[in-house]
This record gives C-alpha cells, sequence and structure tokens, in this order.
C-alpha cells in the first residue's frame, strides 16, 4: 500500500473514531422522572444537529406517552423538556439566536406578546453556557415555565401562551428539525 492509500485509511479511522465519540457522548435519558411530585414517562428524545453536527440532546417527558404534538402542546397540565449541551460550539449567544429564530417560527411571526418572557428566557442561561450544561424546562399548570440550569431554578415565565410557543419550537407546525420532532414523538 502506498502513502496516499495510508493517509485514506488513517483519514477513514479519525472519522470513524469522531463518530464514535459523538455517539458515545450523548446522555441516556431516564425513562422515568420525578420532578416536583410530579412523575413523567420519557415520551421522546433526539437530537439537534446542525451541518451534521450535534449541538444538544433533547428529551420530552409527559405524564402519559402521546404521539399528537398540537395536543402536547395545548396541554395544561405538567410537562417537562430537557435539553443537554452536547456540543463544544454552543454558547450562550448561539443558543440565545436560536431560541429567538424558533420563538418566531413558532408563532409565525408573532411574537410581540412573549418578547419581554423570551428575554428573560434566554437570560436564564446565565453568563455561560456551554458543554454538558443542562436546561430542564419544567411545566406547572397555573405556574408557568420554570428553567432550571443544572439542577438550579433561574426563572419562571408565567403563562400558558408562552410554554406553547416554546413547546412549538420542538413540537409545532414549523418545527426546528423535523426528523427531531419525530424522535420526540416516537415512544409509544
Amino acid at each position: 500500500m502506498g502513502t496516499k492509500g495510508g493517509k485514506k485509511i488513517y483519514r477513514l479511522f479519525l472519522l470513524l473514531l469522531s463518530v464514535g465519540t459523538l455517539v458515545a457522548g450523548l446522555p441516556r435519558f431516564e425513562n422515568h422522572i420525578t420532578m416536583e411530585k410530579h412523575r413523567f414517562v420519557l415520551n421522546g428524545h433526539g437530537v439537534r444537529e446542525k451541518f451534521w453536527i450535534d449541538l444538544y440532546a433533547v428529551a420530552l417527558y409527559l405524564p402519559q406517552k402521546s404521539r399528537d404534538a398540537e395536543k402536547i402542546i395545548r396541554a395544561d397540565e405538567p410537562q417537562l423538556m430537557r435539553l443537554v449541551i452536547v456540543s463544544s460550539l454552543i454558547s450562550k449567544k448561539r443558543m440565545k439566536k436560536g431560541i429567538e429564530e424558533g420563538f418566531e417560527k413558532s408563532t409565525h411571526g408573532h411574537t410581540e406578546a412573549l418578547k419581554e418572557r423570551i428575554g428573560r428566557f434566554t437570560e436564564a442561561f446565565g453568563d455561560h453556557l456551554g458543554k454538558k450544561d443542562r436546561l430542564d424546562l419544567f411545566y406547572e399548570p397555573g405556574k408557568g415555565v420554570t428553567v432550571l440550569k443544572n439542577g438550579k431554578p433561574m426563572v419562571t415565565l408565567k403563562g400558558h401562551d408562552f410554554k406553547e410557543a416554546l413547546w412549538g419550537i420542538w413540537l409545532g407546525k414549523e418545527p426546528v428539525q423535523k426528523d427531531l420532532k419525530e424522535k420526540l414523538l416516537a415512544e409509544k
């Protein structure tokens, strides 16, 4: 085997090694979670990707499993979305931009009534957001969406309308990633 063949094999080895590292670096989501006396079952999970790069893993937890995205979005019952950052390319600035774009799509450009809460939501990421950080988005009827960063409560944002718009980022008619929406609804 010549030098060119050896270089190709070496590059292939590095590619396979990096893919294995990406897969091994994905978090495992528990089948059941209890939060604030509410017991949830894992409805589905997947990875948000952009340009073939895994950005964050997300899991949807519900009181009971469902494949009906509209029903999940509109439900006024306790629910939980868990996001775990898996890429060192994610920063607070990039996540904020992605979330703001997601709200635009989710609400079809009607973010005016949510603008102040969206700002408070993205500020809840703290000064730094990076690999292995976990964001829990916990919705409770009458209370709102509580954002927890690495288990620490950061802010609670009132309003079922905010929860609907937030969940719509991943489950709406124009989700951030169609195959991710399907994976969040996949477990049955």
